[in-house]
């Protein structure tokens, strides 16, 4: 049907319809950008809206009912009608009523309150809450979550950016589209997303380490107080008057050490908005680059306000990373990051070192195989998702092309016409010009050169010139750069027409030039920190000799005392290769923190030693220095953990990001920290080698890949071999004395064990929380328990052990399953009939107490 008139019709409206339809949405509620989405989709939809129709009818989305008391729910009602009547949700703990979750056979007790600072999500008949499960329960493996209406989250937009983040390796959220009934009354379908808490961290496979934020408490509540008065207030001011808060506030201020690590994150975003650090020094620089460059290409700019920013600190690299969260994705865009009006966007943006890492970001993910690759990565469980969406909603169009269309306004914006204004200023003879050039763009620039004729080039006096970016409306701001002539070069005033000045805009690979005009632009008539943030210093120590050409450091030979923090920068390789007897001693508590990889040779005469002859030596840590590492020869004795106010590492020698091969080496009687050698989110290989008195864990592998081959772990005071979320191959290795466990499996771990030996361990071999262990040919002798296969932690679940060929003598209990463990026998599988062995076995100190072990005997 066709409306004609002063309306215009329906898929060409006149403006005065676009005004009283928008007055109309406002007036119920609704975001008109948002509802536009759906109506722009009924009708690019119209054919498809039987199909999507019954694809809807079809899907199987996964159901949750919720039961809330009358009284509690009229409390919920009344908080609403205030939202109401002031226009806006300002919300507090007091606000949360009991509920009950029914899902599946699953039936949780939680409390709820109505979240949603905007009538979006609470508005109308599906209101959005927010969800704490108590105790120790889960829903779908999450304590703390949302539901809401998905059109509050654009439907299935916020989903796509969450996926597209995992695949960059940014923290993220879960999130599901689940059907919903609400006090046996059907409310349909819901976006569920998870909130901020210890099992976000975890399934992302980081440390555990608080997750603070912008407190927007300030922000809401004078904006409250503003609208009852009939005023408007300036939202940009209370960036920097907001306090920082953190999530789980109650369980981090009871926990000394997640305080401290608060507190160290407090303090860096502190210092950080006070100006005092850098972004590389507070954030996860390419982390940070990353996520801002998606939220652009996204249209997921909503992420970037100050008060929507979540940041996890991490306890091994002393930084911020970011958490993704409340893109509002799936939007056209009409600006840059860098362009926006944004307090905490601005100040990043100060950074030279960020803004060209963002520029060189957003320049890969504007390329059109970026978007062709994650859709075709996610393309069953996107329209798995949307079939679910058209249970609800069949006129609801999902389009790539906004996506598409944000990758062209990108590549349009960095490449713009010109980028520079450049005046010849002056010369001195056959020795050098000056030009005078200034950027016209908001975009910062890097000088390169300028050529003449297309060949022959002049070289800047200055080498690495940037230009600041003008801001908009600035005028343009003009630097004198001088240019070195080559030798016998002839020069006269009749070469300028024949000259460009080559640049690049920072961070981004294309070559650009620009003439220079014959005159000048104006004539001359008219008018604090840490080891973790410490810059380098190792040119400081002379026993290293640096190659800046090779990028090589030389560890020259001899016995060499330290003293103080050795810190070395990124981009090098430490090298030291010799036949020499080369000692390396860390005294007053001094540690070596490297950000190059490390190739530390000795021989079997000789072997190169570090260690620490008056016990305060802190170790080494090797954080993201990308390139392998390799070890040979090398003895690590007497060494504590690396650490720092707010900073604790684990491991006496750290590789975190780091890839490491590892042979012929000696790890010994460490001091302190958890473990002699810990290896985090990197590759490792390690052959030959001993570890032996490590006054807790011997080797601990966090959510890495790896080998070990013909090593021995002697006397362990706790796990000789401790993995969590790790994939590891280990053969021929010899297990000798372990004061918990001889070989530990956790947290999705899948480790390969064939030809070991394991004695005079409490357990010989550990399984749990989903992980796998295979153990082929081994020989398990003198043991309390040979075989432990059980769950820890809720969010996990079972474990698994397979063996084949494994020989079982002295030992006291020769396996203990739990239910719903699985253990395979030379391919018979044992049944577990033991209820919560962990928790009866470690309890909540962590050590294993067997005195019950009569409990856990019985008959094959």
């Amino acid at each position: 049907m066709v409306i004609s008139g002063s309306f215009g019709t329906v898929d060409n409206p006149s403006p005065v319809a676009k005004d009283l339809a928008k007055d109309a949405l406002l007036k119920i509620g609704l975001n008109p950008s948002k509802t536009q989405i759906l109506l722009s989709g009924a009708l690019q939809e119209n054919y498809r809206i039987p199909v999507n129709y019954i694809n809807g009818l079809t899907s199987d989305p996964e159901k949750i009912t919720i039961d809330i008391k009358n009284n509690d729910f009229q409390k919920l009602a009344y908080k609403r009608e205030l939202a109401i009547a002031n226009g806006i949700l300002v919300s507090s703990d007091e606000d949360y009523v009991p509920a009950k979750i029914h899902y599946k056979n699953q039936t949780v007790n939680v409390n709820l309150r109505l979240k949603g600072d905007w009538s979006d999500h609470w508005g109308g008949d599906k209101w959005s809450f927010r969800i704490k499960v108590k105790g120790n329960d889960t829903l779908l493996g999450m304590r703390q979550f949302v539901i809401q209406d998905p059109k509050t989250r654009n439907y299935l937009n916020e989903w796509l950016f969450q996926e597209a983040m995992k695949r960059e390796g940014i923290l993220c959220l879960r999130c599901y589209f689940v059907d919903v009934t609400i006090n046996g009354k059907h409310k349909g379908i819901y976006s569920l997303e998870e909130h901020f808490d210890s099992l976000l961290v975890e399934n992302n496979n980081y440390p555990q380490g608080p997750i603070v934020r912008f407190n927007e408490e300030l922000l809401f509540s004078e904006r409250l107080l503003y609208m009852q008065a009939g005023f408007s207030e300036d939202l940009l001011e209370y960036y920097t008057s907001s306090d920082i808060d953190v999530y789980q506030s109650g369980k981090v201020l009871s926990d000394p050490e997640t305080f401290k690590q608060y507190i160290k994150a407090k303090d860096l975003l502190e210092a950080f908005r006070a100006g005092d650090l850098t972004v590389e020094q507070t954030f996860d620089i390419d982390k940070l680059a990353t996520y801002v460059a998606l939220t652009d290409v996204f249209g997921g700019q909503h992420a970037t306000y100050w008060h929507n920013f979540r940041f996890y600190y991490n306890p091994v690299t002393s930084k911020l990373e970011p958490i993704c969260f409340d893109s509002n994705s799936g939007l056209r865009i009409y600006e840059l990051a860098y362009t926006a009006d944004k307090p905490f966007l601005d100040t990043l943006f100060e950074d030279p070192v960020f803004f060209e890492k963002y520029i060189n970001e957003l320049e890969r993910v504007s390329q059109e195989s970026y978007f062709d690759s994650l859709f075709y990565d996610v393309d069953d469980e996107l329209q798995e998702n949307l079939d679910i969406l058209h249970k609800d909603l069949p006129y609801y169009s999902f389009s790539k092309a906004v996506f598409y269309n944000n990758q062209q306004y990108i590549q349009t914006v960095l490449n713009p016409s010109k980028g520079e204004q450049v005046y010849f200023y002056n010369s001195t003879g056959n020795r050098s010009i000056t030009l005078e050039v200034g950027n016209i763009q908001p975009l910062p620039i890097t000088i390169l050169n300028v050529s003449f004729q297309g060949s022959v080039v002049f070289e800047p006096a200055e080498k690495g010139k940037t230009l600041e970016r003008k801001m908009l409306s600035d005028p343009v701001k003009y630097e004198k750069i001088e240019f070195i002539l080559p030798e016998n070069f002839n020069w006269s005033s009749q070469c300028i027409p024949d000259l460009k000045l080559n640049y690049r805009f920072l961070g981004h690979s294309i070559l650009r030039n620009e003439s220079v005009y014959m005159w000048p632009h104006i004539s001359d008539d008219s008018p604090l920190g840490d080891t973790i943030r410490k810059s380098p210093n190792a040119n400081n120590f002379g026993f290293l000799l640096f190659d800046n050409e090779s990028r090589n450091i030389y560890l020259m030979p001899g016995s060499w005392e330290i003293k103080e923090d050795l810190v070395i920068p990124e981009g090098y390789v430490v090298t030291c290769s010799d036949y020499y007897a080369t000692k390396i001693n860390l005294l007053n508590g001094s540690m070596i923190l490297s950000y190059s990889p490390l190739i530390l040779s000795g021989n079997e005469d000789f072997p190169l030693v570090i260690t620490s002859s008056d016990s305060t030596g802190q170790g080494i840590a090797v954080l993201n220095a990308g390139e392998e590492s390799y070890l040979d020869w090398v003895v690590f004795s007497n060494l504590s953990a690396p650490s720092g106010p707010g900073w604790q590492l684990q491991g006496s020698i750290t590789f975190y990001e780091s890839p490491v091969l590892i042979e012929n080496c000696y790890f010994l009687n460490n001091t302190g920290g958890n473990c002699i050698l810990d290896i985090i989110r990197s590759e490792f290989s390690i052959a030959n080698s001993l570890f032996q008195n490590a006054n807790s864990d011997s080797f601990r592998g966090l959510f890495g890949k790896g080998t070990i081959f013909g090593s021995s772990f002697v006397n362990s005071g706790n796990t000789a071999l401790d993995f969590s979320g790790a994939a590891v191959d280990i053969s021929e290795c010899l297990v000798n004395g372990a004061g918990n466990a001889g070989l530990s499996a956790g947290e999705f771990s899948y480790v390969n064990a064939t030809a070991m030996e394991l004695k005079n361990c409490t357990v010989a071999v550990v399984s749990k929380d989903l992980s796998t262990v295979n153990l082929d040919y081994a020989e398990v002798s003198s043991c309390t328990v040979g075989l432990l296969v059980c769950q820890e932690k809720q969010e996990f679940g079972p474990g698994r052990i397979t063996t084949s060929s494994v020989e079982l003598d002295n030992i006291t209990v020769p396996y203990i399953i739990e239910v719903g463990s699985n253990l395979s026998i030379d391919g018979s599988k044992v049944i577990g009939y033991h209820k919560k062995v962990y928790e009866v076995i470690y309890g909540k100190s962590g050590v294993p107490d067997f005195s019950s072990l009569e409990g856990f005997r019985y008959a094959e």
